[in-house]
């Protein structure tokens, strides 16, 4: 896991963010992490997700004020840099989500959040399903059916006859 620290963060990222919209809505993963990482991360919750999950996902770099590390470096912040390993980020993320899990059996505010995030993940999968039913509808009905049509054969000629007239 450790030589391939970039790509294994791009997932972790994407999957928390997937995970987080069960519970919260606007800014999800910083009240994620501020709920359910372990506490060491709380401080660095409101940067977990412009400075490492934006930018390792749509600029694929880290450029500016976060760092990863390849190992089990705890995450930690000096001079407005913060910088962790990606072992830790693995192990925080299990922590939050089994948090999350063992919250979500009796948090009715997190329980009534992930219904509704189901709903709206449900109706978007409906939405998707019936676009493509639809345009392969209409690709079907464009493209010509690939069975090739009998050509017809050309008409019989009829060999010249020259008349001769009686003059």
């Amino acid at each position: 896991m450790s030589h391939r620290g970039h790509v294994i963060a791009v997932a972790y990222m994407c999957a928390l963010d997937a995970v987080s919209s069960y519970g919260y809505k606007n800014q999800n993963v910083r009240k994620f992490d501020r709920n359910h990482f372990p506490s060491t991360w709380r401080p660095y919750a409101r940067l977990i997700y412009p400075e490492y999950r934006l930018n390792l996902v749509h600029a694929w770099n880290l450029f500016g004020k976060a760092s990863l590390l390849p190992g089990d470096q705890p995450v930690s912040g000096e001079n407005g840099q913060v910088s962790f390993g990606i072992v830790t980020l693995a192990r925080a993320f299990n922590t939050g989500v089994d948090d999350f899990l063992a919250r979500l059996e009796t948090d009715s505010h997190l329980q009534e959040r992930a219904l509704h995030r189901y709903r709206e993940v449900k109706g978007e999968a409906r939405r998707a399903k019936r676009n493509a039913t639809l345009s392969n509808y209409r690709k079907r009905r464009a493209i010509p059916n690939k069975v090739a049509a009998p050509t017809p054969s050309p008409k019989p000629t009829r060999p010249a006859v020259k008349r001769v007239c009686p003059s």
